[in-house]
C-alpha cells in the first residue's frame, strides 16, 4: 500500500506549539496537480511538508452548514522546483523534510533557516493506469 499525502491527516507539531508555529505534514509521495507523482526514492520512506499552523476564529464551511468558532489551520510552505520537479511544475514545490535533523531544525529554528530539498531528492514516479483514490 501506498503512503500518499492526505489533507485529511493531523499536522505534527510540538505538544506546546503557540499558533503560527511551524508544523509538518506527513508524506509517502505526492502529486503536484497532474498526474505526476514524486516520491523520495523507489522505496517510498515517510517524508514531511514543512508547513505552518494557526488558530483562527470565525466562520467556515459552506453556506448551508456553517461552523462558527475556533479552528485551527494548516498550510504547508514552497520553494523554486529542483531539477526533478520543474520540468513538470515550473511555478514551485513543496519544502521537504528527510532527515530527523532537517526536522528537528524545521521546527525549533528560526524562519531564516528554512531548508530545501537537494536537486537529487526525488524521484519521478512512473504514470499509473488507474490513479486509486486517496480517502
Amino acid at each position: 500500500m501506498s503512503r500518499r499525502w492526505s489533507s485529511g491527516a493531523r499536522p505534527g507539531r510540538p505538544a506546546a506549539a503557540a499558533p503560527g508555529e511551524h508544523s509538518n505534514g506527513t508524506i509517502g509521495e505526492y502529486c503536484s496537480g497532474t498526474d505526476r507523482w514524486f516520491a523520495i526514492n523507489e522505496d517510498r520512506p515517510l517524508a514531511f511538508f514543512a508547513g505552518i499552523w494557526t488558530e483562527w476564529n470565525g466562520t467556515r464551511g459552506s453556506m448551508k452548514t456553517p461552523r462558527e468558532g475556533l479552528h485551527e489551520l494548516f498550510g504547508f510552505l514552497t520553494c523554486d522546483p529542483n531539477a526533478v520537479v520543474q520540468p513538470i511544475h515550473p511555478k514551485a514545490m513543496p519544502v521537504i523534510l528527510t532527515t530527523e535533523e532537517d526536522i528537528e531544525v524545521w521546527m525549533n529554528a528560526s524562519w531564516e533557516e528554512a531548508i530545501k530539498l537537494p536537486d537529487n531528492g526525488l524521484i519521478l514516479l512512473p504514470v499509473e493506469e488507474q490513479q486509486g483514490s486517496l480517502l
